[in-house]
């Protein structure tokens, strides 16, 4: 299992979507237009499913539901 991860466009910095799938590949995922609050910069960012990445496992404080 994985979560996604996207880059601020603020800040630069990665951050969870809180969004966890079982699919490795992010091609096997449905193209799905989708807001998630940054905890870096305190904005709503719009994100398509291809910019989004998988990661395997997150340190706690990179998880957006502990921000």
């Amino acid at each position: 299992m994985g979560v996604l991860i996207l880059k601020c466009r603020m800040t630069g910095r990665e951050f969870s979507t809180g969004v966890h799938t079982i699919e490795t590949d992010i091609q096997e995922l449905p193209e799905v237009l989708t807001w998630s609050r940054c905890p870096h910069c305190g904005l709503e960012h719009r994100w398509w499913t291809h910019e989004a990445s998988i990661v395997d496992a997150l340190p706690p404080s990179g998880w957006v539901e502990n921000q």
